[in-house]
């Protein structure tokens, strides 16, 4: 699994390198899902201070059976008190009927 960081982390430098200051935009959907893997690589990746002009967009629900969110809030939480990350939350309510419907 470290070896599997690593390397991502050294492919999305590497993108950043060649594109030149374009940024670099990763999205992951459905992070409720996520696992251990996840969550370690998501702060593999905000901690890596080689690592720039890259935007993250995370999209999860909360969830009351799963716990992401409480093992991913103390790593965002260092990164905000480090002055590495920036993050905006927003948050979505349930979708009614007629809002599908629209």
């Amino acid at each position: 699994q470290d070896r599997f960081t690593f390397l991502f982390c050294e492919f999305v430098k590497t993108l950043s390198t060649l594109l030149n200051k374009c940024p670099i935009v990763l999205f992951i959907d459905d992070l409720q899902w996520g696992c251990n893997a996840t969550v370690s690589l998501l702060s593999s990746l905000m901690k890596d201070e080689g690592l720039t002009n890259w935007l993250i967009i995370a999209a999860y629900r909360l969830c009351d059976d799963n716990n992401f969110g409480i093992s991913l809030i103390p790593i965002i939480s260092e990164m905000k008190e480090k002055g590495r990350v920036d993050v905006t939350c927003v948050q979505i309510g349930e979708m009614t009927v007629d809002d599908v419907n629209d």
